[in-house]
């Protein structure tokens, strides 16, 4: 084997260097690449008051909790408190914490975040996601409908008419809400009841009753199924079901409030709230039959003898046709 001349051996040092320099800046530009990509997200830096991260430290007062909460934020609210305290609600009951304990907590959390988040598709969407949440206790779960139809409510009394984006919105939330009062499992839980005392008291809103209308039309069906023969609902939701029935479809539901209302085995529980539907959307007959009750059985004297009085002073200042 012949050997190489010098210039031959400089000339493949230098081929060689070069296909190995490719190959590493190749190798490192790659590496760079994937590091990129792997590298964790910077999380935002952001000191979270103490106060705030004793909300979950059982080993305080909850009574003290909350007050440092309240004092917190009535003096600073910055994102970054916002979003501890969302991601405080989205986890489970802190370990070695009484539930009631925890659900003062969280009432306390939801009430905060209504006054002082200024985002409000973040917050009524924060607490549709924790009515909805099966994971979630029924105690939060009901908490989060009260705070959510309370927050439209306030929100709708305050928005001028042209606002026509957040009447949109806040149909669409309460149609939601609508759905859950009308889900077959929560039918023997407090939900469905809170969600229909909440919407009567939003329906009588007048800039609020067309947005009301198709959470409205979702009911509707849903209350003569409670109304059913056999039906299992609890009844404490038949009760929200009877002064929802008078308020929303009063022609359609008028004989089964008066079937409530003068059964005679009918528990006073139940029959207590149809005489109070019957102040609402009662007619001239009825009067007679409440004027009956209220002489003839004592429990129901006051609500009777209230009902009968309300439709006389209707008749007299409805006009004669």
């Amino acid at each position: 084997m012949s050997a190489i001349s010098p210039k031959r051996f400089l000339a493949i040092a230098i081929l060689v260097g070069l296909v190995a320099g490719g190959i590493w800046l190749a190798r490192s530009q790659k590496g760079n690449q994937l590091a990129e990509k792997t590298a964790p997200v910077p999380a935002v830096a952001a000191e979270i008051p103490s106060v705030l991260r004793n909300l979950t430290d059982h080993s305080q007062p909850w009574q003290r909790r909350i007050d440092q909460l309240r004092s917190e934020l009535a003096i600073t609210r910055s994102e970054s408190e916002l979003l501890y305290l969302y991601q405080i609600l989205g986890k489970p009951t802190p370990d070695a914490e009484l539930p009631q304990t925890w659900y003062l907590i969280a009432n306390e959390i939801m009430i905060e975040l209504g006054k002082h988040d200024a985002q409000a598709q973040r917050f009524t969407s924060h607490m549709l996601t924790l009515a909805q949440d099966e994971s979630k206790p029924l105690v939060i779960r009901d908490y989060a409908v009260q705070h959510l139809i309370t927050y439209v409510h306030t929100r709708w009394a305050n928005a001028s008419s042209s606002d026509r984006a957040s009447s949109e919105n806040f149909s669409s939330l309460l149609n939601a809400c609508a759905a859950l009062a009308v889900d077959p499992k929560l039918q023997k839980t407090s939900i469905p009841g809170t969600t229909l005392m909440m919407l009567m008291g939003l329906a009588q809103l007048p800039q609020a009753s067309k947005g009301c209308s198709a959470a409205i039309m979702t009911l509707k069906p849903w209350l003569s199924s409670v109304f059913a023969e056999g039906s299992m609902t609890s009844e404490p939701v038949r009760v929200s079901a009877l002064k929802a029935a008078a308020m929303f479809a009063p022609d359609e539901f008028r004989d089964v409030i008066r079937s409530h209302a003068f059964g005679e085995s009918m528990p006073l529980a139940l029959q207590l709230p149809a005489i109070a539907a019957l102040a609402r959307c009662g007619q001239a007959q009825d009067v007679p039959k409440l004027q009956q009750l209220a002489d003839q059985i004592p429990a129901l004297h006051f609500a009777a003898l209230k009902a009968s009085q309300s439709l006389i002073a209707q008749q007299k200042t409805t006009p004669s046709p």
